[in-house]
Parts: C-alpha cells; structure tokens; sequence
C-alpha cells in the first residue's frame, strides 16, 4: 500500500517489532500477546495459548508493553 492509514502504520510496526500488545475488547475482555497479521477486517493475535482471530470492530483499544516508533505520513 503506497499510503497507509494511521491504522496500517501502527499495526505494521507493532507486527513488525514482534512487541507484545494487550488488545482491549468493547466487552472488557484483556487479551495478550504478539499481533501475526492483519488485514481490513481482522487482527490475528499470537499467545503461548495458540492464535486468535479478531474482528476489529469489537476492539477497543491495542496497548503495546514498548513503546513502538511507526510514521502514517
């Protein structure tokens, strides 16, 4: 993609860093671990448990355990 979003920036960077994230869902629910991919509707989240697939329209928030440098120029 030639111009990402904000969006695609971060989570291309969080992707890329491997950094561990805690993704927020509108619930409540705290889910945690290693984001493995992405696409327009979806995030993929790697834990010691195995892989989750989640929908980005029940996320509310995604808290990365570093600090994660991305550009969304």
């Amino acid at each position: 993609m030639s111009n990402p979003n904000i969006q695609d920036a971060f989570l291309q960077a969080l992707r890329e860093s491997g950094a561990t994230v805690n993704i927020f869902l509108v619930s409540g629910i705290r889910l945690k671990g290693v984001i493995e991919s992405y696409d327009m509707h979806l995030v993929v989240l790697s834990a010691p448990q195995g892989s989750q697939m989640i929908y980005k329209h029940v996320i509310s928030t995604i808290l990365p355990d570093k600090p994660v440098n991305y550009n969304a120029a």
